[in-house]
């Protein structure tokens, strides 16, 4: 048996989650944790107890009637903020916002704000916040990879286009002189 102490909703909500993930139930055995809210009762006072099924009592019962067994407070873990990898104020709903830009622009508008990010961030780590700056920047940079590995901008879908009518790939040093800009492609007049 095993006694939890939560001292706010927050906590019990947290411990409630826990406990239906490893599988309990109510000693009514009927609803799973995250449907009953005990806590309202006796508040900062609230213990779960915890044996086969769950159960509720207050502090002070459990004190009186559980004496040999002590009473464990339970702290829910704070989410942990990732300024980098996944802002919060990027992730309000189902989809961040880099996941609905690169659905909404086109594949080269999509790599532009890619590229105009790592420039962006590499810029400002001098004058604002340096390490974090400095891992946004690698973030785009390393997003802005993938994208083009996947074949999505121009570059790699005229690359492929190539490959197709030729048989012949592009080195990885002419895609690179593509993707930077040194190189571009143009259209000649038919009559070439």
């Amino acid at each position: 048996m095993q006694i939890y102490h939560v001292e706010t909703q927050e906590d019990y909500d947290a411990l409630m989650v826990e406990l239906e993930k490893e599988g309990f139930l109510w000693v009514s055995g009927k609803l799973p944790t995250s449907k009953i809210n005990r806590w309202g009762v006796n508040q900062q006072n609230s213990c779960i107890v915890v044996r086969d099924t769950i159960s509720y009592a207050s502090k002070i019962w459990c004190r009186y009637n559980c004496s040999g067994i002590p009473i464990q407070k339970y702290k829910a873990e704070k989410e942990i903020h990732d300024p980098v990898n996944s802002p919060n104020h990027y992730a309000q709903g189902e989809l961040e916002v880099i996941d609905i830009l690169e659905d909404k622009l086109t594949p080269d508008e999509f790599m532009g704000f890619l590229k105009g990010n790592v420039t962006k961030y590499n810029f400002r780590e001098t004058h604002k916040n340096q390490d974090e700056d400095i891992a946004k920047a690698e973030w785009y940079q390393l997003k802005l990879k993938e994208f083009v590995a996947e074949g999505k901008s121009i570059y790699s879908r005229v690359a492929k286009k190539f490959t197709k009518l030729t048989g012949y790939e592009f080195d990885d040093e002419l895609i690179s002189k593509l993707e930077s800009g040194e190189l571009r492609i143009v259209e000649r007049d038919k009559e070439d």
